[in-house]
């Protein structure tokens, strides 16, 4: 109902004419016609009108929806600026109360109307508190949309607040100054609070000097005010200079100040939030961490300020319990913080809370939590882990492992995994037996939670006793789990735990069994993120020590990535992939042969080996499984030796096979029509070499050679060689050797580029074999004798045996079968030239 005083001329019946105005009241019920009285000429209508839709508007939202229905919006927010005071201060008050309304809001921003712009310039203390009071009460509605922030900023709404609480905060020395609304300080902190997202907000808050006029309404009697201003200094203190600002104006003695005092103990949740952020200075904890001068009760000295958050953390209000944990795990990441923390006994008032042994007072899971991260912060560094340790940590936190609030499990993982880089806690942990509970999380949803259980694993598992109580758990597969996830992590810390779990003989088996382990390997190995590479590299330099684990990354390509990773210039240059290399080398001497065209004293040859040739740059390394398969072609031959018996007893020899290539199965000779609806198998058999019994007998033979001395057996065993190739060569060019037609014959008949030694040595004796053939068979020769000796490849199919008797002398097993040239070093023999051309010029000797 709107009541009005509307002036009229009226006149009594049958009387003359009457030309004064007189007062008539008016009573209106409909808002529209209210919204029609906003255009009135009379200012009192107006204000009348504001008030009435003010009322109207403050009874429901489905109210304020209807008179944005109403298109009322463009008036009132026009009558901002009129020029009467009363009519500003009664619009602004009906615009604050629709802004309550999401849907007014949003019609504003809609409508382009400039309410923001309006309302910043009554934020003027010289516009009055009533309007002061309306006009941040607008800022605060509208900035809960983050784009009238940013108008507001823009227009320098937050400014004008800042500016305006200033003001209105009276001088604490003046007991006669009028106190504020208490609204107008709600309006303009809830404003600013909202605004102080923004950085430049926070900056300009200490800029202007409001810190301590958010102190000084600390003492106000209204809860909310004091929470409002808490949490201003809160966010105003993530500025490192605003920080500086509360130590020097004396805000963290007052802070410390108000904690003690449980007349505020409402609102001790918030100052503990304010005070865990300006306690991320070491300039503050030692503020607060110097003890005050004795007293007769004291006579040490009154205890610190800090004690009283220290108290904090055994209150029975979980509330102010879990924020004290949460202020001293703020402070704690400051090592100097954590040594006065630890000089109060913050750590054991900490551990104490992880767990509750009370049956009538059970542990709350956000005190636990709280309690859980703080520990994590004072774990920071092996002294501290250990003293942490030593006030029970490790017991409480292994309990947590089976509670069931899944945040505490996964904190505690993440604490575990930071506090068992110490020894002593490694055994610790797996003295509480809590292995099952680590490996079942690395299977868990939340990677946080599989990072940090493979960490735990990378740390304990330096324990002999550790890795032996993990067979049982298999936890080689969720590794690999953890190794193909998309977070890197978690996939640096599984390498890590892979790493150190392949120690074991056992477990590096479970590894070798992995589908596809050795190309998940590959992929990390040439991951984009350095840690990650590097983790790689080392988990595979660990897996090529096991033989048949080298081979798999040798065949699944791990020799190509690591060569393209050596070639690489900048960051993805790295020498733990040479190092990668070199232990796969060491392990795959066929690789090792192709890669570095030599073999060492120590590189013996046992059991199955091939020669594909020298490596060319860019090529890529081929495994023997898949050499067989190919079509046979004009290059030189593969040659595989097979030292390895067959099934057949020693006694029952049998001939070498015509063929290396694998025999085809009846599966796999069945009619089309059969094959067609056959399923392929999902496993492929293994590639295995055919016996070389050729090859075996003449190791037989060779063994038989009686004599003692090094030398003579050396020469002896260069003669075999000599005559089982083809026998002496007395010309020096590739014209001396014919070999050609025969190694081709012996290909199309084996119907494979791949040829057994055995074959080799087994042919018509008019053909003469090149150096490279002659010099593999003499290393298979000696190495079977136990004698020292080296396999140096050149280029052109030239290669040459080095024996040391002590000094390296190249023995020649072409021309002069026997005899022997002392060198210097092997690096000459590498080089594309001759070495027995160059004998005469004694570049070598």
């Amino acid at each position: 109902v709107f009541n009005a005083q509307l002036s009229s001329i009226m006149g009594k019946k049958d009387a003359a004419p009457d030309d004064s105005f007189k007062q008539v009241d008016v009573q209106i019920n409909d808002p529209s016609t209210l919204i029609l009285a906003l255009s009135s000429k009379e200012n009192s209508v107006i204000v009348s009108a504001l008030i009435a839709l003010e009322k109207f508007a403050s009874l429901s939202a489905r109210n304020k929806v209807q008179l944005v229905a109403l298109e009322c919006l463009k008036t009132v927010v026009a009558l901002l600026d009129h020029e009467e005071v009363d009519i500003k201060a009664t619009s602004s008050c009906l615009v604050a109360t629709l802004c309550e309304s999401p849907e007014v809001r949003q019609a504003l921003r809609r409508e382009k109307l400039p309410a923001l712009i309006s309302a910043v310039k009554l934020l003027d203390k010289a516009q009055g508190p009533i309007c002061n009071e309306n006009a941040s009460g607008i800022c605060a509605f509208l900035s809960k949309d983050r784009a009238s922030r940013a108008e507001l900023n823009s227009n320098g709404g937050s400014q004008a607040l800042i500016e305006l609480l200033n003001a209105s905060i009276p001088d604490p020395g003046d007991k006669k100054a009028v106190q504020p609304s208490p609204d107008l300080l709600r309006n303009i902190t809830q404003s600013i609070l909202l605004c102080m997202e923004d950085r430049e907000t926070r900056k300009l808050l200490g800029d202007l000097g409001a810190i301590e006029s958010m102190f000084l309404m600390l003492d106000s009697e209204y809860n909310e005010l004091q929470s409002l201003a808490l949490q201003c200094i809160c966010s105003a203190s993530k500025n490192a200079r605003n920080r500086m600002i509360v130590r020097v104006c004396g805000g963290l003695a007052k802070l410390i100040e108000y904690l003690g005092n449980e007349t505020y103990k409402t609102t001790h949740e918030q100052a503990l939030k304010a005070l865990a952020e300006i306690l991320k200075d070491p300039e503050a904890m030692e503020l607060v961490s110097q003890r005050g001068p004795g007293d007769k009760k004291n006579p040490a000295g009154t205890p610190p300020p800090i004690a009283v958050v220290v108290q904090y953390i055994k209150s029975t209000d979980h509330t102010v319990a879990v924020h004290a944990l949460y202020c001293v795990a703020a402070a704690a990441k400051s090592e100097v913080n954590r040594r006065r923390l630890m000089s109060q006994g913050t750590e054991a008032a900490v551990v104490a809370r992880l767990w509750s042994d009370d049956a009538k007072n059970p542990l709350n899971p956000g005190v636990g939590l709280a309690a859980v991260k703080a520990v994590y912060s004072f774990a920071e560094g092996k002294a501290n882990s250990e003293e942490m340790a030593s006030c029970g940590a490790i017991t409480r936190l292994a309990k947590l492992l089976s509670w069931d609030d899944e945040p505490c499990r996964t904190a505690s993982l993440q604490a575990l995994a930071r506090m068992t880089e110490l020894p002593s806690s490694q055994k610790l942990v797996f003295e509480e037996d809590v292995l099952p509970k680590i490996v079942e999380a690395l299977s868990a949803d939340e990677q946080v939670r599989r990072e940090a259980a493979c960490t735990i694993l990378f740390h304990v598992a330096s324990i002999g006793e550790v890795r032996d109580a993990l067979i049982e758990l298999n936890p080689i597969p969720l590794i690999f789990s953890c190794l193909q996830c998309n977070d890197v992590a978690t996939q640096t810390a599984a390498c890590k735990a892979l790493n150190t779990l392949a120690q074991s003989a056992t477990l590096m088996t479970a590894v070798v069994q992995q589908e596809n382990g050795a190309e998940t390997l590959i992929n990390i190995s040439s991951s984009k993120d350095k840690g990650l590479r590097i983790a790689g590299l080392r988990t595979i330099n660990t897996c090529a020590g096991h033989a048949d684990m080298c081979q798999q990354l040798c065949d699944a390509g791990a020799l190509d990535q690591l060569q393209q990773i050596t070639a690489a210039a900048g960051i993805q240059r790295s020498p733990f992939a040479e190092v990668a290399i070199k232990q796969l080398l060491n392990k795959n001497i066929s690789a090792k042969y192709s890669f570095r065209n030599e073999l060492g004293i120590t590189d013996i040859i046992d059991g199955v080996f091939f020669d594909a040739g020298r490596y060319q740059q860019n090529q890529k390394y081929i495994p023997l499984s898949e050499l067989v398969k190919m079509d046979v072609n004009s290059k030189r031959p593969i040659i595989l030796v097979n030292l390895e018996k067959g099934p057949q007893e020693e006694n029952e020899p049998q001939e070498n096979s015509d063929s290396v290539k694998p025999e085809s199965t009846e599966a796999e000779d069945a009619s089309t029509d059969e094959t067609e609806t056959t399923q392929p198998s999902e496993h492929t058999t293994p590639y295995t070499p055919p016996v070389d019994n050729i090859l075996l007998e003449l190791i037989t033979e060779v063994k038989g050679i009686s004599t003692d001395d090094k030398t003579e057996k050396i020469s002896q065993l260069a003669s075999i060689v000599c005559n089982r190739m083809g026998g002496r060569v007395d010309n020096l060019g590739h014209a001396a050797f014919s070999y050609d037609v025969e190694v081709t014959n012996l290909k199309l008949e084996a119907n494979s580029n791949v040829l057994l030694l055995g074959q080799l040595i087994g042919t018509k004796q008019t053909v003469n074999y090149p150096y490279s053939f002659r010099a593999l068979l003499f290393k298979v020769l000696a190495d079977q004798l136990q004698i020292p000796s080296s396999l140096i490849r050149g280029e052109y199919n030239r290669a040459y045996n080095v024996v040391y008797i002590p000094d390296p002398h190249v023995v020649d097993v072409t021309h002069e079968p026997g005899s022997l040239q002392k060198i210097q070093n092997t690096d000459e023999l590498l080089l594309s030239s001759n070495f027995y051309e160059n004998i005469a010029s004694r570049q070598f000797i």
